[in-house]
């Protein structure tokens, strides 16, 4: 597992572990968290693959392909892959009690307690996770961490697959967020992010720039 602040040992190969949800406060169906641990040669791979945040893939039939075909690259590749399901009975009760960031601090810690040790671990919410800075070391939380890491945006993959499936395997669950919209085709890339690190992964974006994830 990710290791608290103070330990000792780590990995000698550098590993990522990224945390990212789908379903955040949903009316109907789950939220699902995802953590997936990437070394920096699985995270170009899935680059060139066509690996971004789950959202920039659109919505629709076309684009639930495209992310589960990503999903199971995921799989093949990363060092470590777990996800917790909530229904939404209980994010209601959270949020009756305004516990929703706690569910997802709680959620969080599980999944890092899983996972093996890694040198970094990087959750998407800044606010909402910087608490488990105290806790764990190398433990980083950004805004729209999915668009600026690979292993977030891996799992922000895996938590939207895992979700949207629910909802085709349970159609009493409500209407599937994947229909919930029109189908638009994705993009042909991710968007770029600044100030990324010399030497990272990097694949061709659709204006022709070299986005780069930070690593």
């Amino acid at each position: 597992m990710a290791k608290p602040r103070g330990a000792s040992s780590a990995p000698r190969i550098r590993l990522t572990l990224g945390i990212d949800e789908a379903g955040r406060g949903p009316a109907v169906g789950p939220m699902v968290m995802a953590a997936v641990v990437l070394d920096s040669r699985s995270a170009a791979a899935l680059t060139r693959a066509g690996l971004c945040d789950s959202k920039h893939y659109g919505a629709g039939d076309d684009a639930h392909r495209v992310r589960a075909g990503l999903a199971r690259e995921i799989r093949k590749r990363a060092r470590f892959v777990a996800l917790i399901e909530v229904e939404h009975t209980e994010i209601d009760q959270r949020v009756a009690r305004h516990e929703l960031n706690v569910l997802e601090r709680e959620l969080a810690t599980q999944l890092i307690e899983e996972a093996p040790a890694v040198h970094r671990i990087i959750a998407d919410g800044q606010r909402m996770f910087a608490a488990l800075g105290q806790r764990y070391a190398h433990f980083e939380s950004h805004d729209r961490a999915e668009s600026r890491h690979a292993s977030v945006a891996a799992a922000s993959v895996i938590a939207k697959v895992q979700r949207d499936e629910r909802f085709a395997t349970k159609p009493s669950s409500g209407r599937s967020p994947a229909a919930a919209t029109p189908t638009r085709r994705p993009a042909s890339g991710c968007a770029p992010t600044a100030n990324a690190t010399a030497g990272s992964p990097r694949r061709r974006g659709s204006a022709g720039r070299t986005p780069t994830w930070r690593t």
